[in-house]
């Protein structure tokens, strides 16, 4: 509570306004938020971020209403990054748009689905679900008469590029540059990265739990499990 009273100021090598490439179509700047809080808005009431919410995560939500989806998942790793990135002075607000804007490319049926319509779309360049994040935010989301797509920032745009061919760069440009040039993603793009794996490992063992799949007695054999409940029960009560 101290923290979010007093927020830490960002360190030198956090993303900010100041040091940020901009958006393609100018904006007028507002002085209650800044430009990722902005972007953090715009995917969170865009059509594509809501469309998670029918997208299964691992368990389908049809069997109950206790499993993740995507869009539960996308939160989790928000609000995950978002913690990180406060300790490490980064820009809280970027690692969440990232974060709730991750998996918006994605198609149904996970990595399956994606590889069929990679197999479909074939001969007009595959399927690539990262591609497909930045043709949503780029082109396919028009909530403005000015002009196509939701004019996220550039900081925003290149986090949502996590993997890409180099063909695809090459096509792309400077959003993907660094795919050519071998520079890393953003501190900010890598934490989410990261928070990403932790949210989801964690998730889909207790999703797993929860449906039955794995039991107590298999859970004790997960690598790392027992030491783990060592560590919570020593610091709780024996039940007489």
């Amino acid at each position: 509570d101290l923290l979010r009273t007093f927020p830490m100021p960002l360190a030198p090598y956090a993303i900010t306004d100041a040091n940020s490439t901009g958006r393609r179509f100018g904006v007028v700047e507002t002085a209650d938020r800044n430009q990722f809080q902005r972007d953090y808005t715009r995917v969170l009431h865009s059509q594509a971020f809501r469309r998670l919410q029918q997208t299964t995560q691992v368990f389908s939500a049809n069997l109950g209403d206790l499993f993740r989806t995507r869009i539960t998942h996308s939160l989790e790793v928000d609000q995950v990054s978002q913690s990180v990135a406060q300790q490490l002075g980064l820009n809280e607000d970027l690692c969440g748009v990232l974060a709730i804007a991750h998996d918006i490319g994605h198609a149904p049926f996970g990595h399956m689905g994606q590889d069929l319509l990679d197999e479909l779309m074939a001969e007009h360049g595959g399927f690539e679900h990262n591609l497909q994040a930045l043709r949503l935010v780029d082109e396919i989301e028009c909530p403005y008469p000015e002009h196509r797509g939701l004019n996220l920032t550039f900081e925003t745009r290149e986090g949502l590029l996590k993997h890409c061919s180099q063909e695809n760069a090459r096509q792309l440009g400077e959003v993907a540059a660094r795919h050519l040039d071998g520079r890393p993603a953003s501190l900010e793009a890598q934490v989410v990265d990261w928070c990403d794996a932790v949210a989801y490992v964690h998730a889909d063992l207790e999703d797993a739990f929860l449906m039955g799949v794995l039991s107590a007695e298999k859970m004790r054999q997960v690598p790392g499990y027992l030491q783990a409940w060592e560590r919570i029960a020593s610091r709780m009560p024996t039940k007489a």
